[in-house]
């Protein structure tokens, strides 16, 4: 059972059967075998075991998404997001239940450091997205990403020993800097400046630190000189000094008021998932600087580009409380885990090992791949992606094996 598990982690990320659809239109029912995969074993789990692993606060997320939706006006966007949670929670009833031991472990954070850097290939190769994935195929999707990526890969390089392993890390981190580069996203750049400089402070090896963060510095030179070789990419970063004061950034400043007065009339539970573009036209016209949505009908189905203003307009107070408590629930074990390895630390090392990791090392990905997201949740409106989830397991895989699970983890009756 844990090999098919960490075979439904590895459909889960890497999409394949997207590709194939790309390709092939006449297979899109392909797209449906992850999800009957996933509920297939989730069935066999309960019948064999009668008892699993869950998360409280994930559940608690999920249980906003779904009262929620009840008052959305458009029933049909909501109902897709809750497709889609009840996915991504029964893949973590799954991983958190079957992905125990130091072996399963390794294996399951070298598929995620394998997606990374495939996904990295196929930007670099497409110019700045991912042209056959349903979320990638555009560059504020595939910018956040790769920011997430390299902070990870970089935490984990450290956590391998030398050798072969560790340079495929180092080489997917820098390959995600140079997807950073690709994707054109400013705020996909300046998130990943603000992760660096936080890894770096916060880094044992002070040395070996600043010497990573030297590469990626040459790396984002490198391929901003060869990937925009008239300068474009710098001059698409200065416009960042605007602010919101014209461009893209006014007109963000505009969706982000529009989000507040949805907010203010929807407190407890918003609009309904996927819903604030739905109903964006009947509050613009409250706004004084409309910007140039003159027309309100312009601005019905436009995407927040803001994870914040995104759940507090569409799932209201309570799901605010959720998604805090996600974080909460996340750094308390992060923290746990750090702490317990910590006591265990010699010199040279940095304690705790899983199969041949430090489990430090692991932790500090986690909790650095995390910051990366909530930086780019500024810029963009990611949140309902699915990759909060993925880095909440990286972390509760490690933390459950060294003892250190906080309370979201419990086992429940299958």
């Amino acid at each position: 059972m844990e090999k098919a598990v960490l075979l439904l982690w590895l459909l889960h990320l890497f999409d394949f059967q997207w590709l194939v659809c790309h390709w092939i239109p006449g297979l899109s029912i392909l797209k449906s075998i992850p999800t009957i995969f996933t509920f297939l074993l989730l069935a066999y789990m309960f019948l064999s075991r009668g008892v699993s692993v869950g998360s409280k606060t994930v559940l608690a997320f999920l249980a906003v998404i779904l009262m929620s939706s009840f008052f959305a006006e458009n029933t049909g966007r909501a109902r897709v997001l809750i497709r889609q949670m009840a996915v991504v929670y029964s893949l973590l009833i799954l991983v958190l239940t079957y992905i125990q031991s130091e072996t399963n472990i390794r294996t399951f954070f070298r598929i995620y450091h394998a997606y990374i850097a495939y996904m990295a290939c196929w930007g670099l190769f497409a110019g700045g997205k991912v042209p056959w994935h349903y979320l990638l195929n555009e560059e504020d999707s595939f910018g956040p990403l790769m920011c997430i990526g390299a902070s990870i890969c970089f935490s984990s390089a450290r956590a391998a020993r030398p050798g072969n392993e560790r340079r495929f890390l180092q080489s997917s981190a820098l390959l995600s800097v140079a997807g950073v580069v690709a994707s054109f996203a400013r705020g996909a750049f300046v998130s990943l400046v603000l992760t660096m400089t936080l890894w770096v402070r916060g880094a044992r090896k002070k040395w070996a630190a600043l010497s990573s963060l030297a590469i990626a510095v040459a790396t984002i030179l490198l391929a901003a000189r060869l990937i925009f070789p008239n300068n474009e990419y710098w001059e698409e970063m200065k416009t960042i000094s605007h602010g919101t004061s014209q461009g893209t950034g006014h007109d963000r400043k505009v969706l982000w008021g529009v989000a507040w007065l949805e907010f203010i009339d929807h407190p407890l539970l918003g609009v309904g998932p996927y819903n604030f573009g739905v109903r964006a036209p009947e509050y613009i016209v409250r706004l004084e600087d409309a910007g140039h949505y003159t027309d309100p009908g312009r601005i019905w189905g436009r995407a927040l580009h803001n994870g914040y203003f995104q759940v507090l307009s569409e799932l209201g107070v309570f799901g605010v409380i959720a998604f805090l408590g996600i974080l909460v629930d996340f750094l308390r074990s992060n923290t746990k885990g750090r702490v317990c390895v910590a006591t265990t630390a010699t010199d040279g090392e940095e304690g705790h090992r899983i199969a041949g990791f430090e489990a430090v090392s692991l932790l500090r990905g986690a909790l650095f791949g995390m910051i990366a997201l909530l930086l780019n949740l500024v810029f963009f409106d990611i949140l309902y992606y699915g990759w909060l989830f993925d880095i909440y397991l990286l972390n509760a895989v490690v933390t459950r094996h060294l003892g250190v699970d906080s309370s979201a983890a419990d086992s429940v009756p299958g």
